[in-house]
């Protein structure tokens, strides 16, 4: 699905333009999201997923496919 003008980008979209921003190096993007306030469970998850992440799946793979074809990468 293409962004239309003036319409809202999507998820990805968004993310991209974010770590784009940071990785120019601009200092309000960084300290935007340069921190993470978690609650206890979702900390426990965050470091859980670290240490022992789930094989790759089909699903994924088709996500990323799409992801690169739509955006060159």
């Amino acid at each position: 699905m293409q962004s239309r003008a003036g319409a809202a980008p999507s998820c990805a979209q968004g993310i991209a333009c974010k770590l784009r921003k940071a990785g120019e190096g601009e200092p309000a993007a960084i300290e935007e999201h340069g921190q993470l306030s978690l609650s206890v469970r979702d900390s426990e998850a965050f470091v859980d997923a670290l240490l022992d992440p789930k094989p790759v799946n089909d699903r994924l793979r088709g996500t990323v496919r799409c992801y690169r074809e739509r955006t060159g990468v």
